[in-house]
């Protein structure tokens, strides 16, 4: 939650408030003490403080367009490798996922299609204890998670959702880029956005639809009404 509330803090304030709220909140993703968390912090810290998106600045340039979807092609890259490699117990860097993957990969080739909905996960451990209690909220993976829960259906709809934010961002596309980067660093090891259920990071899901009117501003969508005007009073001169 405090990695997702990063690019959203930095676009909703300004001057010295913005950065050291940016900079608390990353000190306190450092304070958790989660692998995950630090990275993700000093690599979306950085990415604010170098690319510096706006929402009501002129449209950014294609450089810092350009890396900020390099950035969010990385981290969907990152988020599906990570579950497809053969990682040993030793070698993951994150504890116990992988073999909640494997678990997930089980029921999935089951039920590819539309997966088993939002309770499905959480009666593995509930029911057959063949999860551990501390992941039965979650498959720690977005993709992974999305799969479980609304097979590939759900995925064409998360897929769709990205192109459609992207493609409507208008002058604030660099700051979505940003915020959907976020989101799927976090997803590598844990559930970003849920479906069928809400959880702490769905509030970033809301907060990016909520950036249309600042979206439709920047392509000069939104129509003002006419300035009124006195009429003009002619004067009759004698004559």
């Amino acid at each position: 939650t405090l990695i997702a509330a990063l690019p959203f803090a930095y676009l909703g304030f300004t001057g010295r408030a913005r950065i050291g709220l940016v900079l608390y909140l990353a000190g306190m993703a450092f304070a958790t003490g989660s692998r995950g968390a630090m990275a993700a912090a000093v690599i979306i810290l950085g990415a604010l403080l170098v690319l510096r998106p706006s929402l009501d600045a002129e449209r950014p340039s294609s450089i810092r367009v350009a890396a900020a979807g390099t950035l969010l092609i990385a981290a969907i890259l990152a988020s599906v490798y990570i579950v497809m490699h053969d990682w040993s117990s030793a070698a993951y860097p994150l504890t116990d996922r992988p073999a909640l993957w494997n678990v997930a990969a089980e029921y999935t080739q089951e039920s590819p299609v539309v997966g088993y909905g939002p309770d499905t996960w959480e009666s593995l451990y509930t029911e057959r204890g063949e999860i551990p209690r501390a992941a039965q909220h979650s498959t720690h993976n977005q993709w992974v998670d999305v799969l479980f829960t609304a097979g590939w259906v759900g995925v064409a709809v998360l897929v769709g959702m990205i192109v459609a934010m992207i493609s409507s961002a208008g002058g604030a596309r660099l700051a979505v880029l940003i915020a959907l980067a976020t989101v799927f660093l976090i997803g590598i090891g844990e559930r970003a956005w849920s479906i069928g259920s809400i959880d702490f990071v769905s509030f970033s899901l809301l907060a990016l639809i909520l950036l249309g009117p600042a979206r439709l501003k920047s392509k000069g969508q939104v129509e003002r009404p006419p300035a009124y005007s006195r009429p003009k009073v002619v004067a009759a001169l004698p004559g």
